[in-house]
This record gives C-alpha cells, structure tokens and sequence, in this order.
C-alpha cells in the first residue's frame, strides 16, 4: 500500500466496529464509509489461494 491509496488510508482509520456485535463475540464492522475498505477485503479474501502459500516459508535473500 502506498500513500496514494487515498480511500484506504482515509477509510482506516475510521473503521468501526458494531459494539453490540462485538460484546456477542461477533466480527462485524459498522457499514459506514467503507468503500475501499470493502475493495481491500475482497482484494484479500479472493486472492488468498495466491498468496497464502507464501506465508509459511521464509523469504530467501537473491
């Protein structure tokens, strides 16, 4: 990520979460000014069988 991802930088640091979700145990974010934050996710979630693999071995140096 690089500082011209204007709407995630933005987005970030206003992310909420649903404080009667969260005292249930649940994982929900308010949905409010979450456009990029929503592109993230999906960026993340349907690219992880690319990626994933990667995480569990250690970077070589060239």
């Amino acid at each position: 990520m690089t500082d011209q991802c204007h709407g995630i930088v933005s987005e970030m640091t206003e992310y909420t979460w649903d404080p009667k979700a969260t005292e249930k145990g649940e994982d929900k974010p308010l949905k409010a000014n979450d456009h990029s934050m929503d592109a993230l996710r999906y960026v993340v979630t349907s690219t992880e069988t690319n990626w994933r693999p990667y995480l569990n071995y250690p970077i070589q140096a060239a």
